[in-house]
Order: structure tokens, then C-alpha cells, then sequence
């Protein structure tokens, strides 16, 4: 067995120790978990090799990220059910998520009884194992708070993703006419005005800022 085999064993061995403490606590913090098994076992772990164990908990605790997404279609039937003016679908293919939305009837309540007719848009993308790009639609409620009215996940930011996303966006608003607040992103000023049309929509003063000064 070569040397980067007998690290993965090693490390699948120390995981197994102290998978106990993980479950108990998920704070469990990659300082802890060195210092436990010096002070209990007088192993002393290089950078690497914790970052090994942290791993291989990881998946023993929450199970591989590829595999999370045979969840999705679960989750959104839950959501409706709880809360049956919510919104949520999804989409998972073979090589594995594409696409999920979700909105939920209490935002919708909300956002209708104490928020601003202002929605605020934007797009960003994840980090991590979880690849895609978030999209949301923000709302600010009486106090200067926000709330977060609808968000999509998508695996590509594509005009087609926000078009469906703002269709969908809409769709909740049921007749509501909001001003829609974005950043001229270049895909944003071409489909905005296809769902919402042209004159409910303005630009964000800070990113019009960062643009031109």
C-alpha cells in the first residue's frame, strides 16, 4: 500500500473515534478534534491529515454531496404540504441538480401586508461542493428589515433560469406590481422587462457607483 493509501486509512480509522463526538455536537471544531486525540490517544495530526478526518465525518455524518440532491423532490413536496400557498419544484436530471425554487406562503403574507413594494434582485455564485448560482428576490418590511421573499438555486446563470425564476417570482406577487431593484447586469435589463415590464424597475445606487466612479 502506497503512502497517500495508508493516510486515507489512517485517517477513515481516527474518524471512526470520534464520530461519536461529532454527532453529538456538529460545532465540533477542527482545533477540537486536534487536541482531543493528543491529549486522548497522544496522536498528533499534520494540517493534512486532519483535513482528511474532518472530511471522511463529514460524509460519514451528512453523506456525500452528489447524493443530497435525491432529496430535493421530498423536500418540496414537505413544503407544500406544511404550507400549501408555498411554492417549490424542482428539477434533477441524471448527472445531477439543475434547478430548485422556493417561496414560502408566510413570505408571501409578508411581503403583502408589511414590506415596500420594492423587490430587490440579484444573483450569486455558491463556493464549496455545492456548485450553481443563487437567485434571489429581497424585500425591506417597515423596520429596514429584510425579507428574503424567493430564492432559486440553479446550476447556470442563464437568461432562461432568470426568466423562469422572475415568472415564477411574479406568479407568487399574484397581480402585484412591485419596483424591481437590480444591479444592470447585462442578462437582468433583458429579461426584467419581459416579465415585469419597463417602467417598474430601477438601478442600484451602490453598484452604479462601483460602475462608473
Amino acid at each position: 500500500m502506497d503512502v497517500s493509501g495508508r493516510r486515507h486509512v489512517r485517517a477513515e480509522l481516527l474518524a471512526y473515534l470520534i464520530d461519536g463526538k461529532i454527532r453529538l455536537s456538529l460545532n465540533y471544531s477542527a482545533r477540537d478534534i486536534m487536541q482531543d486525540l493528543e491529549l486522548e490517544l497522544g496522536i498528533r495530526l499534520t494540517s493534512m491529515q486532519l483535513w482528511r478526518v474532518r472530511e471522511f465525518l463529514r460524509i460519514m455524518v451528512l453523506g456525500k454531496p452528489e447524493d443530497y440532491c435525491k432529496l430535493l423532490s421530498w423536500m418540496c413536496a414537505v413544503t407544500i404540504r406544511a404550507s400549501p400557498r408555498s411554492m417549490a419544484f424542482c428539477e434533477v436530471h441524471e448527472l445531477g441538480f439543475h434547478k430548485i425554487f422556493m417561496e414560502y406562503g408566510t413570505n408571501i403574507n409578508r411581503f403583502k401586508l408589511g414590506c415596500r413594494m420594492i423587490l430587490f434582485v440579484d444573483g450569486f455564485h455558491l463556493n464549496g461542493p455545492y456548485k450553481g448560482t443563487t437567485l434571489a428576490a429581497c424585500a425591506l418590511d417597515a423596520n429596514n428589515h429584510f425579507l428574503n421573499f424567493t430564492y432559486a438555486i440553479v446550476s447556470s446563470e442563464t437568461v432562461e433560469d432568470w426568466v423562469q425564476f422572475l415568472q415564477s417570482v411574479a406568479e407568487c406577487l399574484g397581480g402585484l406590481k412591485p419596483v424591481i431593484m437590480f444591479n444592470q447586469g447585462q442578462v437582468l435589463l433583458k429579461v426584467i422587462p419581459l416579465v415585469f415590464g419597463k417602467e417598474n424597475h430601477s438601478y442600484c445606487l451602490r453598484h452604479l457607483g462601483e460602475n462608473f466612479l
